[in-house]
């Protein structure tokens, strides 16, 4: 959609265009719009989308996140899916949680 910031898109059109289920894409065309990243416009029944971040900030980061992606690709993937590590907090809380013992423990 960022390449295409002009196009208004249907989630049926969005759906051909990339291989996904309508559902999937209205799920995330929700998503979107409730983060400020596209906007949406009812025409009749029809919802169409487009690519508007609420900000220049916004708008900044999501080019500078697609540029990364374009030169390092792998590792943009990799930190997506990386599991972040526990926090302070959270590390502080565990160390008070209460397991059962096994046998002979």
């Amino acid at each position: 959609m960022r390449r295409t910031a002009e196009r208004e898109w249907s989630a049926a059109a969005m759906a051909r265009e990339i291989g996904s289920s309508m559902m999937s894409i209205q799920d995330r065309f929700g998503g979107l719009a409730s983060r400020c990243l596209i906007v949406a416009r009812e025409d009749g029944e029809d919802i169409f989308y487009r690519y508007a971040p609420a900000d220049d900030d916004t708008r900044r980061t999501i080019d500078d996140l697609a540029q990364a992606y374009k030169e390092r690709r792998l590792s943009v993937i990799n930190h997506i899916y990386a599991t972040p590590p526990p926090s302070d907090i959270q590390s502080f809380s565990d160390a008070f949680l209460i397991t059962k013992k096994g046998k002979g423990g």
